[in-house]
């Protein structure tokens, strides 16, 4: 009886395991085709499109933005201005001005706001700053282990505020030329936060220099020679800016889209390892060359980026934890069947490597979709 019963036994374990093998080995053909249909696509793209970015990339590459500057951090000129997440500006603006400026909304430059109460004295040095430190003395995120996407991020928001309030300032008191020229400072400065949420706030501040100027232009009010960039101009910066990540996207070929690649925005686009740092027990062991790749790009890099650097010569620091809730850990979801699943699920033959395929194919952005979509916004 008991010869009996350890036969069953063993009948229904092989059936298990056969049936379990057969389950996992079609989930990790599923996944692995989806993840080479992504690479597939992401290629081609770089084909199609690297002639478009690269055009765009020269075409900023000399621009004074970019230019590397001498001077300080400009975080102490800017500290106690311009929030985080997880905490307000110490200097609020007057909430009469703020809803002012959201209730005129694209009609801005025409708002009847009095800004004479603002401190906005600290314009007129931050051409003074050679760059700005997201990570320096005074931030929160100074000295702090890398978080990911659990740090607190820059309420890039108060810039655009505190930018619109300057060129008010200048369209009323008619000395439009330094305001325009301190709003292209902060800019510039934008574009050294080595964060792509930075490079795209510039570009919405060329957008605010733009507005501003035809608003003076329509007052009859002198600009002084600025400049002034024009709507294609923000556009092809856009372009560029957005495009610069797809040098650290999980699912573009090592061969790099063109060697120069990327001519400008090059920090920010190794800032965006967060997002494979984050998947990394997952997906390294699926794209060992990859990662090998980031590795050097990193190690070679003149980028400050001092806290991802830690991490990623790290484990665990930065990383989505091996556990099985990794599906709401990545998405954000919470209260879906997923999110339940028992943390010793992830340790059986082929789940980490169908985790790891599935993450890289779906938590990786288009970063080059403004070129095949025309880049007409």
């Amino acid at each position: 009886m008991v010869r009996r019963l350890l036969t069953v036994l063993g009948v229904v374990i092989a059936f298990t395991l056969v049936v379990y093998g057969v389950a996992a080995g079609y989930a990790l053909t599923k996944a692995n085709a989806a993840l080479r249909e992504g690479q597939a696509q992401a290629s081609a793209a770089q084909r199609a499109c690297s002639a478009q970015v690269m055009a765009d990339h020269q075409r900023w590459q000399h621009d004074a933005l970019f230019a590397r500057r001498d001077g300080g951090d400009a975080w102490p000129l800017l500290r106690e201005r311009v929030g985080w997440s997880d905490r307000p500006a110490l200097a609020a603006l007057p909430a009469s001005l703020t809803a002012g400026l959201a209730d005129a909304g694209a009609d801005w430059p025409r708002a009847a706001l009095d800004t004479t109460g603002v401190d906005l004295s600290f314009f007129s040095t931050l051409g003074d700053a050679g760059f700005w430190d997201l990570e320096g003395p005074g931030s929160p995120l100074h000295g702090t282990p890398y978080g990911g996407p659990a740090d607190p991020a820059l309420s890039f928001r108060d810039v655009l505020v505190l930018a619109k309030l300057r060129l008010l300032r200048g369209l009323a008191s008619g000395e439009v030329r330094p305001a325009l020229d301190e709003v292209h400072e902060l800019a510039r400065l934008c574009l050294t936060t080595e964060s792509l949420v930075g490079s795209m706030v510039a570009v919405g501040l060329l957008e605010l220099e733009r507005k501003a100027a035809a608003e003076a232009g329509s007052r009859g009010l002198d600009l002084g020679g600025f400049p002034v960039p024009s709507e294609e101009d923000t556009r092809s910066l856009k372009r560029a800016l957005w495009a610069v990540p797809h040098a650290t996207s999980l699912l573009a070929p090592d061969e790099p889209l063109d060697p120069a690649f990327p001519l400008v925005g090059r920090c920010a686009a190794l800032a965006e390892l967060a997002a494979p740092l984050f998947i990394r027990p997952f997906a390294g062991p699926v794209l060992p060359s990859r990662y090998a790749t980031f590795t050097t790009m990193l190690k070679e890099s003149d980028c400050r980026l001092g806290r991802l650097r830690a991490a990623w010569a790290t484990t665990g620091e930065g990383e989505v934890p091996l556990s099985g809730d990794v599906y709401c850990r990545v998405t954000g979801s919470s209260g879906a069947a997923l999110c339940d699943t028992p943390d010793f699920i992830i340790h059986l033959p082929f789940v980490r490597p169908v985790i790891g395929a599935v993450l890289a194919s779906t938590a990786t952005s288009d970063w080059l979709k403004l070129y095949r979509d025309g880049g007409a916004n």
